[in-house]
């Protein structure tokens, strides 16, 4: 009893082959539908990252910006308020250099980006004042803003941005703008890849398919030899033989009939 039970649960030679073609079938779609449907999670992830580290970088753009427009509008609304200051425009009629200079130090004393201040009068130069330090071009970038006062007199600014931090925020500025587009064009290359992953997986799929055929074939073609074979000597042809091929249970089976 024990040994029709052992043989019952046993696994022959054929029964693998069937078992192979199944699996070589059935398996290969499965494992290439997990690759594909796992890419396109990580692809999923992948954009949710990108979006927030793009709408970072925005932001960091954005406050670059912020700042040199605050920094700007600062110089400006100090020249503003000297040319509304009636103090300062009595000791420019007086010509009260001493006065005016202090205002102007006070001025590149309370900016970060007033290099110089100059005061003209008749085309004088009437007062000044300079901020202490390196401002070379290679280190900073400088403009003259100038602003007209009463009695032929002019203010001018030379106002200085260092160049790291100008550098800086249009690199920012330029990967932003690069990531933004590998963004616009991330849907068509995702589609592309994908139309080659179904492709591949078609091909395979259609491989598989021919693989199982023919490991059927192998096995199908011997069996109906063996069955026509049978057939004859059924109808009295003793000498009938069939070519033993493999060690599995039909090539025993064919041996045996021979």
């Amino acid at each position: 009893m024990a040994g029709k039970d052992e043989a019952l649960f046993r696994i022959g030679k054929f029964e693998w082959k069937i078992l192979a073609a199944l699996l070589v079938t059935a398996a290969t779609p499965l494992v290439f539908t997990a690759t594909i449907v796992n890419r396109l999670v990580r692809d999923s992830m992948a954009v949710g990252v990108n979006d927030r580290v793009l709408g970072g970088l925005r932001t960091g753009v954005e406050l670059y910006k912020q700042v040199v427009e605050l920094k700007l509008k600062l110089a400006r609304v100090q020249a503003e308020l000297l040319m509304g200051d009636k103090h300062f425009v009595e000791a420019l009629k007086d010509g009260n250099t001493g006065y005016l200079e202090q205002r102007l130090e006070g001025v590149v004393a309370a900016s970060e980006i007033v290099a110089e201040a100059r005061l003209f009068a008749r085309g004088e130069l009437v007062a000044s004042a300079s901020r202490v330090g390196d401002f070379s071009p290679k280190k900073y970038k400088s403009k003259t803003e100038s602003w007209s006062l009463e009695g032929d007199a002019r203010l001018e600014f030379d106002l200085a941005m260092e160049r790291d931090f100008l550098e800086s925020s249009a690199r920012l500025r330029d990967l932003v703008e690069t990531l933004d587009q590998l963004k616009k064009n991330f849907g068509p290359w995702q589609m592309a890849y994908y139309r080659l992953f179904l492709f591949i997986y078609v091909w395979i799929l259609a491989i598989s398919v021919v693989v199982a055929i023919l490991l059927a074939r192998s096995v199908t073609k011997r069996v109906s030899r063996l069955v026509q074979a049978t057939m004859q000597a059924a109808a009295g042809n003793l000498d009938i033989r069939v070519p033993v091929r493999g060690r599995d249970e039909i090539g025993h089976l064919s041996a045996s009939f021979n």
